[in-house]
Formats: structure tokens, C-alpha cells, sequence
């Protein structure tokens, strides 16, 4: 059965019954008024002795007999059958009167962009954007994408794919100070959402909205929420369009692919607000409405779409979307509507190419000049130094193979090769490190990044979409962190990380892997060095242009390929 909220009903039809005079008034000679009044006696009858709780129960008075009773309880014009009919003043004042749900969110400037980003905003060609879009305090070489052409004010830019003006802090003033309030109006706008108490609906579902549908008001989740079916968002029966909706919820919300909010008895999507804590995800194919306050990131897949708009603390990831405004006193609102080249509702793989390691791929732990260990270390997989000699492996204990190629360690469930063993592993051992350069300069090169400077190079507390991530800093990890994949192609999806400086990881953190995503899908391209502090945890392959270091009793899941020397202590 479809579950239906409708506790807005009651409180209009009490108020429309206060407002009847006597039955007696109903009568006249107009053609169905004696049936019209019977029917309305019955339900003022139904509706004085029944006392509902308006969150449960529903009294079932049908428009026609609201309509007798408003128009018989409300001064106007006395009509032929004895009604008084209503003027358009006093049909106004009803729709103010019967306004329902919470007070408006102010947007404040937020409210003329389509999309406002703090992180970038990025798309899989083509898309057809028709509003604003902005991103600040990050540069616009975050807007990734649209092939941006600067205005010749350079106050703003123009892209084929949007209608519309683009806007970044590095534009010619005034569009800099213009952001800073715009990005400034956009937060006051989620912590107000976020802070709105006495909630009309407390976890409903216990977070699940499909098959619903959901009456005007506050609904507040200490959770995430999901829609993994259709659900209909419903005015009021005489005020839907004034109607108001602020949902909030502590964790992400979730769209099945191919699933649809509709709107139903007036309701706007200008008049529907999601406060996300976490991040938006609406897959491929589904269809949303409403404004997206959003702590963190928002990912719209392919083929679908949102009426709304998308104001987000972090990035915005868009894949071949169509975006379009509709009018919102005063300024337009958007029409989100992603269509693909591959197909309605494909689904892709996402993130960059994958990084081709070559021969290095059969490595663990690869070096150019030594690995040591305090022992004991665990060590799955094969390692091998290049062009230092073998000699340069310390604290494994070798024990040459009776064919001398290569050599094993208790603490190595694998192979240990040295240029200073028969061959052939001295060649292949040469092919094996020109890979792992190879690899280090294709990951080094990659350009369009989906987000530029990510959290300042702070990426404690954080869940990491598939993308392209650039830093011109140093990365440090100093509270724990989430790799997570999208819903439906996780385990195809891929990462990389560029950074400019070092990667370092704090003590006892923890980098996990969600919806998926796998390590070696994730690279890491380290242009200085690599710290793993003690008791910490990481995933993925290191591409190192230093010096790795493992303290005691970290660990990796993934590759350690350095081009100087890689330490560990007692590390798995």
C-alpha cells in the first residue's frame, strides 16, 4: 500500500467549519444546494465529533463542500441560492490564512544561481545549463567542463552549454565581493534550514520517502534518507502554491536511478527545501525537485534531472546535463535536466582513466634506491629495488632462490628482486622501474580536475567521490577519511590524487573504502614524500616521487612505488 501523510488536511477543514453560520443558511432554490448542504451538515457532524490527532487522521469533507462553506461563512455578495460568494480579496485572504508548513528559507543572493559551489563544479560533456552558475572562494579554473569563455568586462564568463553567466572570485570586481556575499547568504541559508525545531514529522519512514506522499511542513531525519521508489510531494487543497516543505537530515540523501519526485496540488519546487548534512546523490535516470542546501557535495548522474537548484558547501559533479530556469519571485530558478550521448539512464564508469602501471603492477613494494624494515613486517605481494642493488633491502633476512633470480623473506609472502641477480631480472627489473616513471608522469599530467585544493589540502572527515582531485599544497589526513564509489559502478570507479607537496597520514586514522570503490582504483601521485603514522591505515597505490615511510604498526592496502628509498616498521 502507498503511505500517504496528510495531516495538513484537518487544520483547513476545522478552520473552513469555524467559519460556517447556522445549516439553516444553506438553503435556497440554486440547483444541488440541498444535497450540497447535506453533504456539509455531515461533515461539520463528522468533524465535531471526531478530535483527531492532525499528524493520523484525515476528516473527509469534499471540495465542493468546503467550497459552500467557505463561501456561506465569509462576508461578500449574497449569491441566487442564498450563498455568499467570495470576491477576490476574500479568496486571497483564505490563501494567506491556510498558508501551510514552516516559514520560507531566505536564499538571500544565493537565490539567483542555478549552482553555487565553494569546491568547483564539473561536468562530462555536453550540457545545456540555462541560469547562473558560480563557484567561491576557489578559482574559476575549478568550473571544469564548459569550456569557459571570459566576458570582454572579464567580469564573467560564457560557455556554449550555459545560458546564462558564469561567475568565479577571480573575475573583475565587483563579481568578487558579489560572491563572497553570495557564498556568505548560501550558508546563513543551510544553518537556518538546518536549525528550524518542533519538526512535524520526526524520522518518518525512518528515512525512506519512496512510495510517500508528503504534506507541507517540517520533517526532520537523524539519518540519511533515501528514495528508492516514487514518492509525490502535495499541497494543501487551497493553498498548495503558498505551501512550504524544509526537510533535514543529519546524513545523505539517496536517489535510485530511474525513480521520480513529483509534485502534486499546487506545490513548487521553489517552495521545497533539502538541508543535507552529507552529500546529494541522484542517479542516473531520476528525477528531483526542490533547492539542495548541501553540506558537502552533490552528484547528479547521467539522464537525470532536478527542478530546483544545487547550493553546495563542497563540489558539484554533472554528467551530460540540461539545465534550464523557471520563474521564482523575482529571480529564476532552476531546471536540472541531464540527458547522455550514451543513452537515457546509462551508466558509466566514473572518474579519470585508469593509470596504466605496466610491469610495476606486479609490485608491492618497488624502489629506486632501498627498502628497510624493522621487523617484523608482513608483506604480501613481490618487492624490488632498481638500479641500487639488493643489497639495499635491509631487515628481511634474504635467502637467495637456488636459481639466483630472485630471493624470499619469512616476512614477504611473494619474491624479492635485485639488478644484482641472474638474469633476466636485471632487464626486467629496468623495464619494471621506466614503468613506474611512466605511471608517475601520466598521474602528475592529468588535467581538468574535478576538485582543485579540496578542503585546503585537509581531507580529515571527508568522503571522497570518483574524480580527479588536485592540490598545489601538501594532503594531510589527520582524522579519518571515506573513499566511497558511486551506487552503481563503485568497483569500476577511479581516483587520483595529485598533490604538489607531501602526503601525510596522522596516528591511528583510518582511510575507508565505501559503495564499492576499491584500492587499486585510487592513486596517490606524491610529488614530495609519504608519512603513515603509527597505527594508521591506507588504501590505494602510491606513486612517490621520494621517499616512503610506514611507522609502527600502519598499513596499506594497495603499492608502494618510490623513486628514492621506502621504509617500514613492523607494518603489513
Amino acid at each position: 500500500m502507498v503511505a500517504t501523510v496528510k495531516s495538513r488536511i484537518l487544520c483547513p477543514i476545522i478552520l473552513l467549519l469555524s467559519l460556517c453560520l447556522a445549516p439553516a443558511a444553506a438553503t435556497g432554490t440554486g440547483s444541488g444546494s440541498s444535497a450540497d448542504a447535506a453533504r456539509c451538515n455531515n461533515g461539520q457532524q463528522a468533524a465535531s465529533n471526531r478530535r483527531q490527532d492532525a499528524t493520523t487522521e484525515t476528516v473527509n469533507v469534499d471540495a465542493a463542500c468546503m467550497l459552500q462553506l467557505v463561501s456561506e461563512g465569509l462576508s461578500g455578495a449574497v449569491g441566487s441560492a442564498g450563498k455568499r460568494v467570495l470576491s477576490q480579496d476574500e479568496q486571497e485572504s483564505l490563501k494567506k490564512k491556510t498558508h501551510e508548513g514552516p516559514a520560507a528559507v531566505n536564499l538571500g543572493k544565493a537565490g539567483t544561481y542555478a549552482i553555487l559551489s565553494k569546491a568547483g563544479i564539473s561536468t562530462v560533456p555536453t550540457s545545456a545549463i540555462t541560469g547562473n552558475m558560480g563557484v567561491s572562494p576557489i578559482a574559476s579554473t575549478a568550473i571544469t567542463g564548459f569550456s569557459l569563455v571570459a566576458d570582454s568586462t572579464n567580469t564573467f564568463a560564457t560557455s556554449t552549454q550555459v545560458t546564462g553567466s558564469v561567475y568565479g572570485p577571480d573575475y573583475a570586481s565587483p563579481t568578487p565581493s558579489d560572491l563572497t556575499v553570495t557564498i556568505g547568504d548560501m550558508e546563513i541559508a543551510y544553518t537556518d534550514a538546518a536549525g528550524r525545531h518542533t519538526p512535524n514529522f520526526l524520522n518518518l519512514g525512518s528515512g525512506n520517502l519512496g512510495g510517500k506522499t508528503l504534506a507541507p511542513g517540517l520533517y526532520k531525519f537523524g539519518s540519511s534518507v533515501i528514495i528508492p521508489t516514487d514518492c509525490t510531494i502535495e499541497g494543501s487543497l487551497l493553498s498548495g502554491e503558498t505551501d512550504t516543505w524544509i526537510f533535514q537530515m543529519s546524513g545523505d540523501l539517496i536517489m535510485a536511478a530511474n525513480k521520480q519526485v513529483t509534485l502534486a496540488r499546487g506545490a513548487k519546487a521553489s517552495n521545497i527545501v533539502w538541508q543535507v548534512a552529507g552529500y546529494v546523490e541522484v542517479e542516473a535516470g531520476a528525477h528531483m525537485e526542490g533547492i539542495l542546501l548541501v553540506k558537502t557535495a552533490a552528484h547528479f548522474r547521467t539522464g537525470s534531472s532536478l527542478t530546483g537548484r544545487i547550493l553546495a558547501q563542497t563540489a558539484v559533479t554533472l554528467q551530460s546535463e540540461v539545465q534550464d530556469f523557471v520563474s521564482n519571485h523575482p529571480p529564476p530558478f532552476a531546471l536540472l535536466r541531464p540527458s547522455s550521448s550514451h543513452g537515457h539512464g546509462q551508466w558509466q564508469h566514473e572518474g579519470p582513466a585508469a593509470v596504466n602501471l605496466g610491469k610495476a603492477g606486479t609490485y608491492t613494494i618497488l624502489s629506486k634506491t632501498g627498502i628497510s624494515t624493522v621487523p617484523t613486517s608482513a608483506i604480501t605481494g613481490n618487492m624490488g629495488v632498481s638500479p641500487i642493488a639488493s643489497t639495499a633491502i635491509t631487515g628481511f633476512s634474504l635467502v637467495a632462490d637456488s636459481t639466483n633470480t630472485f630471493a624470499t623473506s619469512t616476512q614477504v609472502t611473494g619474491s624479492v628482486y635485485g639488478p644484482d641477480y641472474a638474469s633476466p631480472t636485471p632487464s626486467d627489473l629496468t623495464v619494471t622501474i621506466g614503468d613506474m616513471e611512466i605511471a608517475y608522469t601520466d598521474a602528475a599530467g592529468r588535467h581538468t580536475p574535478n576538485f582543485l585544493n579540496l578542503g585546503s589540502g585537509n581531507l580529515g572527515g571527508k568522503t571522497l567521490a570518483p574524480g580527479l582531485y588536485k592540490f598545489g599544497s601538501s594532503v594531510i589526513i589527520p582524522a579519518d577519511c571515506t573513499i566511497e564509489g558511486s551506487l552503481l559502478s563503485g568497483e569500476t570507479d577511479t581516483w587520483i590524487f595529485q598533490m604538489s607537496g607531501d602526503l601525510i597520514m596522522a596516528a591511528n586514522k583510518q582511510v575507508t573504502l565505501a559503495r564499492g570503490a576499491k584500492a587499486s582504483n585510487i592513486v596517490w601521485q606524491v610529488a614530495g614524500y609519504v608519512e603513515v603514522e603509527a597505527g594508521a591505515h591506507m588504501e590505494g597505490i602510491l606513486l612517490v616521487k621520494t621517499a616512503a615511510h610506514f611507522r609502527t604498526g600502519s598499513s596499506l592496502t594497495g603499492r608502494i612505488l618510490a623513486q628514492t628509498a621506502v621504509t617500514i616498521q613492523s607494518s603489513t
